[in-house]
């Protein structure tokens, strides 16, 4: 799951991609640069120190699994990564095979915001080019940003008049970033997530529906490696915004405290 050779020359500056492992650079013979203090914050193969590339090389040899690596080297692997996936949009196969071993990065190295963030978003897009099962609610968003398949699901439903039920408005108010939780949420969440449902369907037996926004979603990729970014408009279509929208938010926030407040 590497790519090796000399890599194609991109950006302004015409650097090589920083994807690709340059089998003509100097590797020291020792690596141990586990804590990435000679990594920069954008790491690249070809930029690297010489020991640096040994420590990546050592990783990649045993397996990828040593959580004391600093995420930096998990990023130089990921970048092939995307960049098969999106740039080279391989089949569906190999694309299963990837998301896997992304998601057990993710596993392993989660502690780090960052691999949270990037590895969360990528899973979440390639989901929707490889896979074709229903879309689930999020209930732990993997950055700041909303993910785009709950922003896509909702969006459709807003368009299509469908009615939400209690797991949509609460996923949609956990991936707001003004959301607001506090203790008796987070440490009992299946008590609170049943008590959300029973409030929110005593008081909206069939459901709440959304009113379409006129905005349309703006759905795109953006690379970690800062490579590229995939336009996926022309595979979702058009698709309402409803990050304009705040009335749903506001029932949401209001349910979400009688329970919490309940739970206390």
């Amino acid at each position: 799951m590497v790519f090796v050779g000399p890599g194609p020359k991109i950006g302004p500056y015409a650097d090589p991609d920083n994807a690709f492992i340059n089998p003509a650079l100097n590797v020291a013979r020792v690596g141990g640069d586990y804590k990435g203090e000679e990594l920069p914050y954008w790491p690249n193969y070809s930029q690297i120190s010489a020991k640096a590339r040994a420590t990546y090389l050592d990783w990649l040899a045993t397996g990828r699994k040593d959580p004391d690596y600093e995420a930096g080297y998990v990023f130089l692997f990921f970048y092939g990564l995307e960049r098969r996936t999106f740039v080279d949009r391989t089949d569906a196969v190999e694309a299963q095979a990837i998301m896997a071993e992304v998601a057990r990065l993710r596993e392993i190295y989660g502690h780090n915001y960052s691999i949270q963030r990037y590895l969360g978003a990528f899973l979440d897009t390639a989901s929707l080019l490889f896979e074709n099962d229903d879309t689930q609610p999020v209930f732990d968003k993997p950055g700041y940003e909303m993910p785009l398949s709950v922003a896509l699901t909702l969006g459709r439903k807003a368009g299509a008049g469908e009615a939400l039920d209690a797991d949509w408005l609460l996923s949609w108010l956990m991936c707001d970033p003004e959301c607001r939780l506090r203790t008796p949420a987070k440490r009992a969440f299946p008590e609170f997530r049943a008590l959300f449902g029973l409030l929110f369907n005593t008081r909206h037996p069939d459901g709440l529906k959304v009113r379409s926004p006129k905005r349309k979603l703006k759905v795109v990729y953006q690379a970690a490696s800062g490579n590229f970014e995939m336009d996926l408009g022309q595979i979702t279509g058009p698709v309402p915004d409803i990050s304009t929208i705040r009335k749903p938010l506001s029932i949401a926030q209001e349910i979400a405290d009688e329970a919490m407040a309940n739970l206390d």
